[in-house]
């Protein structure tokens, strides 16, 4: 008779497993981006799986530590389960083994080794949202641990038609949910017969009741809690005490995030500032172009659009140095990064201008609303949110056209992607309204606060900055729900996540807010 025991490798120790085998940790995982040659993913929290064209191809890198499993190790089973965090389009993931050696905090598309032929495929579809997708992935794994092939891990890749889907990473500690690799071993020999049960133990008397003690000092009242700081676990809302504040430079704007470090636009001062995330510390302050407004980053560089030079200026994340200024329209304010591409949206010029991100080479001007301002990127698409139009315009990324313009609230301002919907912050309406991406349905409008200007998701939620009340409000991004409004600085302005907090600038008060 056979025994199964099962051994869990996943990013989370969940104690032992069945028949006495370890539980262990994730050893790696990455991304590479095949546009953005050095862009290194080691850092971030979803791990994006695309192929091309149009755009750039993502391919996920997942390895798993081994040395826990008795050797030799006879496998019955292994099974790779994946969370699926966003399905931008349909589609079909290959699992390859990779054939060389690689480190998470270096890979690159540049630096990545070869991949052998496919060993599974499986479907990925939008039902599959925010749950766990299972692979068979016997046979590597039996490969692995009978030393037939070295075990670099297994690569995640694109395989026609076109597929666009993330899946979480070990560093995205908020959902706790990066891949995993559920072993079966085979054991072999008899079974032993059960013994025979002991016999109860009686039941001892209780104890008398000790005597109650004296009542302590009462303590000096505590700081207020936020769930942040409870090892990062999501057991109660969070209060409206800001987590922590940074001194910036003044009149901050847009913010991005590049992994490792909160980027922000200095409106006042020409320049962009660098924060490390991990403490706070500003990294450097990096002159651009005049009053700049929006920002995005590449994957190895972050652009700013300069409303006052109608340019966009280019730095490399790694060390701020300046890699180049593009003129673009009149008075930029929005930017996006399709996958390969830089989109500007232009105020005055009633247009949108799409650059090649790897040498600012201009690819066309399209015509959009009156007054295009935030942008967003849906896998797809491009949306631009047109402010005196009271209304998006959809634009197909890979040649620009117009995919239709789809009415909104008064005076929209920003825009955000949640893997499935497109949220518009309306400025004028104090609400947001919420569309369905593949055909701009509208599904909802929800209040915020007062003069809405920034939007972001959190993986779970929206969050929106509203510059008028000098705070910010939570949406459940499933229906809307409101899940609080939180104080922040004077005139927040700009929303960044990091996979665990989400950032603030507040343009009147000079400083970043971390919830």
């Amino acid at each position: 008779m056979r025994r199964l025991g099962w051994v869990v490798l996943g990013m989370a120790v969940l104690g032992p497993a069945l028949g006495g085998a370890d539980t262990l940790q994730v050893d790696a995982d990455s991304q590479t981006n095949s546009v953005a040659l050095t862009a290194k993913g080691g850092a971030l929290v979803n791990m994006y799986v695309r192929n091309a064209p149009p755009g750039a191809a993502y391919t996920g890198y997942a390895r798993f530590d081994l040395s826990a499993l008795p050797s030799p190790a006879t496998i019955d089973k292994a099974t790779l389960r994946l969370w699926v965090s966003a399905v931008v389009k349909e589609g079909t993931v290959e699992v390859l083994p990779v054939l060389g050696s690689w480190d998470e905090a270096t890979l690159s598309a540049s630096t990545a080794p070869a991949l052998g032929s496919p060993v599974t495929a499986f479907a990925v579809n939008k039902s599959m949202l925010k749950r766990y997708v299972t692979v068979d992935v016997t046979s590597l794994v039996q490969q692995w641990a009978a030393g037939q092939l070295a075990n670099n891990g297994l690569a995640l890749a694109g395989f026609n038609p076109t597929v666009a889907v993330r899946f979480d990473t070990k560093e995205n500690t908020l959902s706790s949910k990066g891949p995993e690799l559920e072993v079966a071993l085979v054991s072999q020999g008899p079974q032993g017969p059960p013994g025979p049960p002991g016999p109860p133990g009686a039941a001892g008397a209780d104890g008398a009741p000790g005597s109650q003690g004296p009542a302590g000092p009462q303590g000096a009242p505590g700081a207020s809690l936020n769930p942040a700081r409870l090892a990062r676990l999501a057991w109660y809302e969070a209060n409206q005490a800001l987590e922590d504040v940074y001194g910036v430079p003044s009149q901050l704007w847009g913010l991005a995030c590049d992994g490792p470090n909160i980027w922000a636009a200095v409106n006042g001062g020409a320049s962009v500032v660098k924060v490390r995330i991990s403490d706070g510390a500003n990294l450097g302050t990096f002159p651009i172009g005049s009053y700049p407004r929006g920002i995005v980053f590449d994957g190895g560089y972050v652009w700013a659009t300069n409303s006052g030079g109608n340019t966009v200026t280019k730095v490399r994340a790694s060390d701020g140095a300046y890699a180049g200024t593009f003129t673009v329209g009149t008075a930029p304010a929005g930017i996006a990064f399709d996958g390969a591409n830089v989109w500007v949206s232009s105020i005055l010029n009633n247009n949108v201008t799409k650059l090649r991100a790897s040498d600012g080479a201009l690819l066309g001007t399209f015509t959009v609303g009156s007054a295009p301002v935030g942008l967003a990127f849906d896998g797809e698409n491009i949306w631009v949110a047109n402010y005196f139009g009271n209304s998006v315009t959809k634009l197909r990324a890979s040649d620009g056209a117009d995919r239709g313009t789809f009415a909104v609230g008064t005076q929209p301002l920003a825009l955000a992607f949640d893997g499935a919907y497109i949220w518009v912050a309306n400025e004028a309406s104090n609400n947001v309204t919420k569309l369905r991406a593949s055909d701009g349905v509208a599904i909802g409008s929800f209040p915020a606060g007062s003069g809405p200007a920034a939007i972001a998701f959190d993986g779970t939620n929206i969050w929106v900055a509203n510059e008028n009340s000098a705070d910010v409000t939570k949406l459940r991004a499933s229906d809307g729900a409101n899940r609080g409004t939180y104080a922040v600085g004077t005139t927040p302005v700009g929303l960044a996540f990091d996979g665990v907090n989400m950032w603030v600038a507040n343009y009147g008060t000079n400083h970043m807010s971390r919830r």
